[in-house]
């Protein structure tokens, strides 16, 4: 192989690395769900082991011993 041979070779490479590298990029940066969003307030409010729940359209935060909490308002 000559020189331009193996510079059209790496330019190849290249764009099917960059092409790779950034259709996966874009596959991994799915947007958060509603209810992702809740169980991560509910977990940063009381703990790793809360979970959100939906109580009459109102968010409430269920522990892991069925105790259901209401969201704490930010101060």
């Amino acid at each position: 192989m000559d020189d331009k041979q193996l510079g059209v070779l790496y330019t190849v490479m290249l764009t099917i690395w960059l092409v790779a590298v950034l259709s996966m990029s874009h596959l991994l940066d799915k947007p958060m769900s509603m209810d992702d969003h809740a169980d991560k307030l509910c977990q940063e409010l009381y703990g790793p082991q809360t979970g959100h729940k939906w109580v009459d359209a109102s968010l409430m935060c269920e522990t892991v011993r069925g105790e259901v909490l209401a969201v704490k308002e930010p101060r």
